[in-house]
């Protein structure tokens, strides 16, 4: 059965992550194909990231899904790496 994504809490660690990445907000936003209101938003919890948006920012940022903060229902989540 394929792993579920449920960004249903904040993804905790985005700011953290991206700021290691060395990536600025514009930057990742353009990536990953938001914008970067939105990614502002994500980053101090006022909006939820959808499944997709999860995983293009943990590929992105070179992390998992569940790095990010996102919850994972299944084993194996599709596009997250360990």
């Amino acid at each position: 059965m394929p792993a579920r994504i449920e960004p249903s809490r904040p993804l905790t660690h985005l700011r953290a992550l991206r700021e290691r990445a060395g990536l600025s907000q514009d930057e990742l936003a353009l990536r990953v194909m938001i914008s970067q209101p939105k990614l502002s938003r994500l980053e101090r919890g006022y909006l939820q990231a959808t499944p997709q948006e999860c995983e293009r920012l943990a590929h992105e940022l070179g992390v998992t899904v569940v790095a990010l903060g996102a919850r994972v229902d299944g084993a194996e989540a599709k596009g997250a790496r360990g």
